[in-house]
């Protein structure tokens, strides 16, 4: 009994679907794919964190040096919260 080979898969030398230009962003937009879809998570929270960051360091300059905070300058009104309104003592003198 002599047995027979199959015939060998011939591979086409081209891609099955064409490589359209432009596609790979839509690609990734349109994925269903979870780990691509957690790669872009991990990528967008990133940016958004150093945009945030970086749009927090002028409003705080005092947080972008290590130390203490900037003593507040006279007459700037540093220690204005500390201040009582007139009636507003300690409580129990409210009706001194």
């Amino acid at each position: 009994m002599t047995s027979v080979a199959p015939p060998p898969i011939v591979t086409s030398p081209r891609p099955v679907r064409p490589v359209v230009k432009g596609s790979a962003l839509l690609g990734l937009l349109q994925t269903t794919d979870h780990k691509v879809i957690g790669m872009l998570y991990l990528v967008t929270s990133m940016a958004f964190f150093f945009v945030g960051g970086s749009m927090a360091m002028p409003i705080r300059p005092d947080a972008s040096t290590p130390g203490p905070a900037r003593p507040p300058v006279e007459g700037e009104g540093g220690a204005r919260h500390l201040r009582r309104a007139p009636g507003q003592g300690p409580a129990g003198s409210a009706g001194r």
